[in-house]
């Protein structure tokens, strides 16, 4: 559940610094905004001078254009109107001259005064004047600007007329009096050179010459009074502002002289000109308006993050909590000095004392003092790095008695703190000394039986013994001992398990070794050499009586039938086979065994061979008759493979 000071903090963070970037962006933005005002006025003053230089400059070449129009008359001793159109058209563009007119007085005088007129004698761009150029000569401003220019001899005179084009066009007639120029008749008279110079023609070419800037343009011709007339020249990019707007400041004016007339350049700023120069206070504005709004998601995003965490470390401690305190485990948190800082009450249930008793202490206050040396050694392991895993030790309870405790600690990061966990392993010690007491009791009660089985086993054979002492038949005698032979076999296993630690299997080589030996004992008394090569096999009590039984009925009949002579060979072989088998071996160096013999043990007509037979069946093995010299058997069978069958002499 979010606590409300924790919403309060949520809203008020992000607010703040949203409020905090806006106000100083606003301080940035002012400052720049003034900065950038100073550096507007200088670049436009800049512009605008730059502007008018480039327009003064457009008109000042004409003057001297004009008088070397004039130069070439008078140093001409004769000059024709081809020769004329030629020289004078390099003078007529839209830059410099619309038209050039060489003029006459029409009385034919040499002078010609205010009040005289004007006749065109030669002409460019066109060879013939016009009618109403004609007119325009004769105006009164172009007489009078003719007058002043004959008066004074040089080109400083000029009127202000509009040039009868299809779009009449205001323009200034520049007029240069020429003295003793010669005509196509060789005659020298006095005549003045007109130029015509159109004023938006010329201040366009110039305009249109640099790059767009947005800067309109007016030129006023202040000579002619308050009441003459101006011509304006829109910008190229955005419009004039208008009286009001924020750039209508933004104004230049300078006056130049030219053709004897005082002019006034007035250049503004249109709408786009800041905007074409420097929109960096805008950018930043809205940067320094994104990143508040930035920041303050960033801050609320830190502040959820925060809460995140402190939640999640609140679920997290009282998850722990829940884990510490209801464990069925021994938890401690110690610190090196080997103090507990803090135990579950687990701890309370074990020992028997409250947890303000315990925490607080040593590890060593409530150890069996037998115990003390082996914890100081395990608390040495903890504090070079180690973990300590499966200590025992014993502590004492409140009622007097000792719990065997079983540990698992190890060192925390900070290196200086022991986590623990425990276990009271007192009643496992306990059920484990009874299960011990209670296997070795099992144990003495099977070798108890083992012997007694051997010993009874023992008694049988005596008893057989004894009968057949007292029967004269030959052959009685015979299977009387035979049947203590199998007695004594099977008494030997037990005697085995007995004096072995195991009592679930015999060595099998060991086994052979003193069968073969008791066999040999029992029934030849002629030397015979017997060997016996047996690995080191194991066999349980189910495989080794079977076994043992196998091997005694083969060395009975070996013994019986082929040592007849002293010095007489038996030969024992016990292996593991290489698929895995068991391999017994029995072989003699005696006359070996008739295949008529064979077939009727086969068929079980006699009891040795049969009883193999059955043996080995028993084993899950088989019996084989392998090639002379001599008898020679190998009883072959799985082990641990158990007999799926009972035995049956018969079969």
């Amino acid at each position: 559940m979010r606590r409300p000071y924790s919403r309060l903090r949520a809203f008020l963070l992000p607010s703040a610094a949203a409020i905090f970037g806006l106000v100083c962006t606003a301080a940035v933005y002012r400052a720049i905004s003034s900065d950038q005002r100073a550096r507007i006025a200088d670049q436009f003053r800049y512009d605008a001078s730059q502007r008018v230089e480039l327009v003064a400059g457009a008109f000042t070449g004409h003057t001297d254009a004009l008088e070397s129009v004039g130069r070439f008359f008078e140093d001409s001793i004769e000059i024709t109107s081809d020769e004329y159109n030629r020289f004078a058209s390099a003078w007529v563009s839209p830059r410099l001259f619309s038209a050039i007119a060489w003029c006459v007085p029409k009385d034919g005088s040499d002078w010609m005064g205010a009040a005289g007129g004007l006749e065109p004698y030669y002409f460019v761009p066109t060879l013939e004047p016009f009618p109403a150029l004609v007119s325009m000569l004769d105006s009164p401003e172009v007489r009078s600007a003719v007058a002043v220019a004959a008066t004074s001899g040089r080109a400083a005179a000029s009127a202000m007329v509009f040039l009868p084009w299809d779009r009449p066009q205001p323009a200034i007639a520049l007029c240069r009096p020429v003295f003793s120029a010669s005509d196509e008749s060789g005659v020298r008279r006095f005549g003045v050179l007109v130029g015509f110079v159109a004023i938006p023609i010329v201040v366009q070419g110039a305009i249109l010459a640099e790059e767009a800037t947005g800067l309109p343009m007016t030129i006023r011709d202040v000579s002619s009074g308050s009441n003459a007339p101006y011509y304006s020249y829109s910008p190229r990019i955005g419009v004039p502002v208008e009286p009001g707007n924020a750039l209508d400041w933004l104004v230049f004016s300078k006056e130049t002289r030219f053709a004897d007339r005082s002019w006034r350049i007035e250049v503004r700023a249109s709408t786009k000109y800041v905007a074409a120069m420097d929109r960096e206070a805008d950018y930043f504005a809205i940067a320094g308006a994104i990143a508040s709004l930035g920041l303050a998601a960033l801050t609320l995003a830190l502040v959820r993050g925060r809460e995140s965490a402190e939640a999640l470390a609140e679920a997290s401690s009282a998850e722990f909590e829940r884990f510490f305190t209801l464990s069925l485990d021994l938890f401690a948190i110690a610190g090196i000095d080997g103090v507990f800082r803090r135990l579950n009450p687990e701890w309370s249930a074990v020992l028997g004392r409250p947890l303000s008793e315990l925490e607080g202490t040593g590890f060593l206050d409530f150890v069996h003092p037998e115990d003390v040396e082996a914890t100081r050694s395990a608390m040495s392991r903890l504090a070079a790095g180690e973990e300590v895993v499966g200590f025992v030790n014993r502590y004492r309870a409140a009622d007097g008695s000792f719990r065997n405790i079983e540990w698992r600690s190890r060192m925390a990061p900070d290196g200086d703190t022991v986590l623990a966990a425990a276990r009271d392993i007192t009643d496992r010690i306990s059920m484990e000394d009874a299960l011990r007491r209670s296997v070795a009791e099992k144990e003495s009660l099977i070798k108890e039986v083992h012997h007694r089985v051997k010993n009874n086993m023992q008694v049988i054979s005596s008893l057989l013994d004894l009968d057949a002492m007292n029967r004269a038949e030959p052959r009685l005698v015979e299977a009387a001992k035979e049947a203590q032979g199998r007695i004594r076999t099977m008494a030997m296993v037990h005697e085995q398990l007995y004096r072995r630690d195991s009592l679930s299997e015999i060595d099998l080589g060991d086994y052979l070794r003193e069968l073969a030996g008791r066999v040999v004992g029992e029934y030849s008394s002629l030397g015979v050499r017997l060997s016996i090569d047996a690995d080191s096999m194991f066999l349980d009590l189910d495989a080794a009586i079977p076994c043992g039984l196998a091997v005694n009925e083969l060395l009975t009949n070996a013994l019986k039938y082929a040592c007849k002579d002293s010095g007489s060979a038996v030969r024992i072989l016990a292996c593991v086979a290489d698929d895995g088998t068991y391999s017994i071996r029995v072989e003699d160096d005696g006359p070996g065994i008739s295949a008529d013999a064979l077939d009727r043990s086969i068929a079980g007509e006699t009891l040795g061979l049969s009883l193999v037979f059955g043996l080995a069946a028993q084993l899950g093995g088989e019996l084989s008759v392998l090639p002379g010299p001599g008898a020679r058997f190998e009883l072959r069978f799985p082990y641990p493979r158990r007999a799926t069958a009972p035995f049956s002499p018969t079969s």
